[in-house]
């Protein structure tokens, strides 16, 4: 079953902070678990540009049959 890209974003986040999925007051204490309304959409902008750079591209990239590999250059001997 394919992911949409708003479900592979969410991934990425929940990734990147287990705490994506909670919400916290701005005033609440550092320690809490959580992230402010605006923490979310920030981090959620982050890797939604994450995605459309280079996960997206890759994709095409691999659709088009071109190689994503970075080529090595041949060391002189």
């Amino acid at each position: 079953m394919a992911m949409t890209k708003e479900q592979v974003i969410h991934m990425m986040c929940l990734e990147y902070r287990h705490d994506f999925g909670l919400r916290k007051q701005p005033d609440d204490p550092s320690w809490e678990a959580g992230m402010t309304q605006k923490d979310a959409e920030i981090l959620y902008s982050v890797m939604e540009f994450i995605y459309n750079e280079i996960i997206k591209l890759a994709d095409l990239q691999t659709l088009k049959g071109k190689q994503n590999a970075t080529k090595r250059r041949k060391r002189k001997s």
